[in-house]
């Protein structure tokens, strides 16, 4: 898998999202670039990261970063454009991700 269209969101995901939420973080992506990682299993079903994975062609095309990994270390991504996190870009970044994270959660109840 190096691409991102080999890559599919979660067939049952329990956030459904918010077509508001979805729309702060594409507008996030393209101010910010991208944040966090998503993770996917073997197969190639994004288990965290759906909205991530559905939002990302629109903004950064087919091209990704693929990390594999068995899950028994962590897993860090350093933006190497940002050189301190008390930046004002940091800040943003950082306040956009948890408001989005809040403004994008619809539980699917079933």
């Amino acid at each position: 898998m190096s691409k991102l269209s080999d890559f599919v969101p979660q067939r049952r995901n329990a956030n459904k999202h918010t077509q508001r939420g979805m729309g702060m973080l594409e507008q996030s992506m393209r101010q910010h670039g991208y944040v966090a990682p998503m993770t996917a299993a073997a197969d190639g079903e994004i288990i965290d990261g759906s909205a991530r994975i559905e939002t990302s062609a629109n903004v950064f095309g087919d091209d990704v970063i693929v990390v594999e990994h068995d899950g028994t270390k962590p897993v860090i991504m350093v933006r190497t454009d940002i050189a301190s996190a008390d930046s004002p870009e940091a800040r943003a970044i950082a306040y956009a991700a948890n408001r989005i994270a809040q403004v994008d959660l619809d539980f699917d109840t079933e």
